[in-house]
């Protein structure tokens, strides 16, 4: 049986996060393509904004 108490702030919590790393994305795609911040930066930030959406998901698919 699933332990939902667990659970739920679980999910709520990847989904915070995953939305944080999605507007950090944001920010630095924006300062990129304005010659701020290096490609490097770039690719941590889309690196980070998908493992924070898988994080995510996995947190739901864990639930079920």
């Amino acid at each position: 049986m699933n332990d939902t108490g667990a659970s739920f702030p679980s999910i709520k919590f990847s989904k915070n996060a995953a939305d944080a790393a999605e507007k950090n994305l944001d920010l630095v795609t924006d300062s990129y393509s304005r010659g701020v911040v290096s490609i490097l930066d770039l690719l941590d930030a889309q690196d980070a904004s998908i493992a924070a959406d898988l994080n995510a998901a996995t947190a739901v698919y864990d639930f079920f």
